[in-house]
């Protein structure tokens, strides 16, 4: 077995434990949205649920019933919010200046900033930003 050989050999076994590290990291990826849109879906059936109650009873005249309902609704909302972003800044892996970015071509809004801030990274160097805005265009 010469050089080549060895080489040729080497380069199909590191391939080989890589593809299989993808498979893991793709299961574990789909493992993870499954649980996520599940949750997600529980949260706004919730909040549904609270804003049909609100609206039903303004109609009956039941107005603090209604409140109840609709602070519960509000409060779902909320949350909801934050599992968005933090869903958000998870994938896309954003800096507070990706975040900036974000804001002014309209993506989130300005009022949210401090949310998605919570969940960013600090800035990265100027090659990693060159890095992260070519693949954002890319993929």
């Amino acid at each position: 077995m010469d050089i080549a050989d060895l080489i040729k050999t080497g380069i199909s076994i590191i391939s080989v434990i890589f593809a299989f590290w993808q498979i893991k990291a793709r299961l574990n990826i789909q493992k993870m949205l499954q649980q996520e849109s599940f949750h997600l879906h529980s949260s706004v059936a919730l909040i549904l649920g609270n804003c049909q109650t609100a609206i039903s009873n303004i109609k009956s005249n039941q107005i603090p019933d209604s409140l109840v309902s609709a602070g519960q609704a509000e409060g779902g909302s909320q949350m909801l919010l934050k599992q968005t972003a933090k869903i958000v800044c998870h994938y896309h892996n954003p800096t507070d200046t990706d975040i900036d970015a974000w804001i002014l071509r309209g993506k989130i809004n300005e009022h949210y900033k401090s949310l998605f801030l919570a969940y960013s990274q600090q800035n990265r160097g100027w090659l990693c930003s060159i890095y992260y805005k070519i693949k954002e265009k890319i993929f």
